[in-house]
């Protein structure tokens, strides 16, 4: 949403407040990347990352395993249906991915470290790793545990 969007809808000076907020974030933060690599298959991808021990340490503090269980788990594992996820000073945003491994449970992860908005960590996955997102052929948007649009 614009905040000529949010102008025309009536919105609260809060509201406008927030998503100017979202808007400024710097996008030059550290952001872990786990999904689909080339001729690897599914990896943790960070600055400097000891793969494994960060793996490790990132699912303990995120509560459960990167490995898609930050994912919406549904019926259906619908494409670019994002999961925000908070814990242990870390934030993620998970979703099922086919655009490189067409099998079932495929997914990609970015994680930063801080409590962001489901609009901050978008802004600071596209910053820091564009050629993930350029192989997206779906939309990518927030929903809740249950696979429903959160309320805002």
């Amino acid at each position: 949403m614009t905040m000529t969007d949010l102008i025309m809808a009536g919105a609260s000076r809060r509201d406008m407040a927030a998503r100017l907020v979202s808007l400024c974030w710097r996008p030059n933060v550290e952001c872990y990347y786990f999904g689909y690599a080339a001729h690897v298959g599914h990896v943790l991808i960070g600055f400097n990352a000891s793969s494994r021990y960060d793996y490790g340490m990132l699912s303990r503090a995120l509560g459960r395993p990167l490995d898609g269980g930050l994912c919406c788990w549904r019926d259906r594992q619908t494409e670019g249906q994002a999961l925000l996820t908070h814990g242990g000073g870390w934030t993620a945003i998970a979703f099922w991915d086919r655009s490189g491994d067409p099998r079932p449970n495929s997914n990609t992860a970015f994680i930063v470290r801080g409590t962001l908005t489901f609009e901050q960590m978008i802004r600071v996955a596209r910053h820091q790793h564009p050629l993930v997102w350029r192989r997206f052929t779906f939309p990518v948007v927030q929903v809740g545990a249950q696979g429903t649009q959160p309320h805002r």
